[in-house]
């Protein structure tokens, strides 16, 4: 015999607002924010033939429950000159993206613990993006330059209990940073 139960739930919402300061610039910002939470339990129930009526019987009941949250930030700033030949924007994202998960289950055989085991894990993504163009436009030339930067960490550890001692733990983190330069004249034929 076996039951599974399953359990979920979940929400998101965020809010985004623009400023308009005046007809020359604007900034906005947002917000978000989501989870989900899963559980999950199978109950299982069965006989074994194995000739030991004392070790027929055994039951097992696992039990993981996990949630899933995200957060996002972003800004953004846009602003031209008065003669409308120059223009800055400024832009930065931030995200995090975390989840934990556990995961339990227990074994008995005629009533007493058989095997037994746990764990807990845990992952984390977190990624920060800035960026920076100031475009210039006199005449019959259009001139453009920008900075931009993205920051990643991963993590992820595993923490498991009973017999198993080990830990595990893993993370990378990178980072990119480019930037370019660019000149575009009219030609007259």
């Amino acid at each position: 015999r076996e039951d599974n139960r399953y359990l979920t739930d979940g929400y998101f919402g965020g809010t985004n607002t623009a400023w308009v300061a005046d007809s020359l610039t604007t900034v906005s910002f947002g917000y978000r924010y989501g989870s989900t939470y899963n559980v999950r339990r199978v109950d299982l129930e069965g006989k074994i033939d194995t000739h030991q009526p004392e070790q027929d019987h055994f039951e097992r009941t696992t039990y993981s429950p996990s949630m899933r949250y995200i957060h996002t930030l972003n800004w953004a700033l846009q602003t031209r000159s008065k003669d409308k030949t120059m223009q800055l924007d400024l832009s930065a994202n931030w995200f995090y993206q975390g989840q934990a998960m556990d995961y339990s289950q227990l074994s008995t055989r005629d009533g007493g613990a058989d095997q037994q085991a746990y764990s807990h894990n845990t992952t984390g993504n977190r990624e920060l993006s800035l960026q920076a163009d100031v475009t210039k436009s006199p005449r019959n030339t259009l001139s453009e330059a920008g900075l931009k930067s993205r920051y990643r960490r991963f993590t992820t550890e595993v923490w498991p209990t009973g017999t198993d001692v080990r830990r595990d733990n893993f993370w990378f983190s990178w980072t990119i940073n480019s930037g370019y330069i660019s000149c575009t004249r009219a030609v007259k034929d």
